[in-house]
């Protein structure tokens, strides 16, 4: 099916990312690239589902502005943790 082959390339460019990032000691090593690019394409696709992706494709820039901000805040998020 190409929505699953799709799904399977974007998981593949996370971990590429991810296990580059963890190369340079930026992230984890005892986390696995593959648990972690899942999370963020989950995230990724929670928040397209949330922001509308018509807004996004026609441009709407406010909308653009709030994935933007969504995306940064989790990605915050999720790099700190969530305890204190």
């Amino acid at each position: 099916m190409i929505d699953d082959r799709l799904k399977y390339q974007e998981g593949d460019y996370f971990i590429h990312l991810i296990q580059e990032a963890q190369a340079q000691g930026q992230v984890r090593t005892e986390i696995p690239a593959s648990l972690i690019a899942r999370m963020i394409y989950q995230i990724n696709q929670l928040l397209m589902e949330e922001i509308d992706l018509n807004h996004l494709m026609l441009g709407d820039r406010e909308k653009i502005e709030e994935y933007q901000r969504i995306m940064e805040d989790l990605l915050e998020m999720l790099a700190r943790g969530i305890l204190s």
